[in-house]
């Protein structure tokens, strides 16, 4: 997770990245944790970016 933060400490962006097993599960994982984060960090899930990768 990388944070990003304003000029009075404020969390203004978030990056996540996580790792996913099945494929099908992809978006539905990077919906739910754009939502955790965003509730987490108290910003706008647009702020929020998530990096899906996957196990081959």
């Amino acid at each position: 997770m990388f944070v990003t933060l304003g000029p009075r400490g404020t969390v203004t962006g978030l990056r996540v990245d996580i790792v996913v097993r099945a494929r099908h599960q992809a978006a539905l994982t990077a919906r739910a944790v754009r939502a955790a984060a965003a509730e987490a960090a108290s910003v706008p899930p647009e702020a929020v970016r998530v990096n899906v990768t996957g196990i081959v």
